[in-house]
């Protein structure tokens, strides 16, 4: 039995999400995440980029319509999935061989997200704060103690 290994990237991507649709109708989203290691310079005492790691990615279906709608060149994701070796002949007759990421999920990394979450709208009404209690203290204790209650422990 064969296992495949799952291998997690985060990076930026470098372009909007390219869809097709196979014959058959699925979706298919290609595109690329740019993952930048940082290391830290001794001489200088800095981080520093290090040199950049492109991974072509592939999604399908429901994964691919979604990436479309959601995500863009430039933000940064999370993705998780499986390595798919190809090998093929290039326009000079050599054989060639590329890795992509069949993406199993991805998601847009908070880590260094400047905007605020976004929340859904709430219903319009009034809040009425509850009997007893200091006005406009939500901690307030209430004045009289709560019905069928008392100090001494259930035990």
């Amino acid at each position: 039995m064969q296992t495949e290994n799952t291998f997690t990237i985060s990076g930026n991507l470098t372009r909007d999400p390219e869809t097709r649709y196979t014959q058959t109708g699925a979706a298919v989203t290609t595109i690329t995440i740019a993952a930048t290691p940082r290391q830290y310079n001794k001489q200088t005492g800095q981080f520093e980029n290090g040199p950049a790691l492109f991974i072509r990615c592939t999604a399908w279906r429901q994964l691919a319509e979604n990436i479309t709608d959601q995500l863009t060149k430039g933000q940064r994701v999370i993705a998780t999935g499986h390595l798919k070796q190809d090998t093929y002949t290039d326009k000079t007759g050599a054989q060639r061989t590329s890795i992509e990421m069949q993406l199993e999920d991805i998601g847009p990394s908070l880590k260094f997200a400047t905007r605020g979450a976004q929340t859904p709208p709430q219903a319009q009404g009034t809040y009425q704060a509850p009997a007893g209690g200091q006005q406009g203290d939500p901690w307030a204790q209430p004045n009289q103690p709560a019905q069928g209650f008392d100090q001494n422990p259930p035990f």
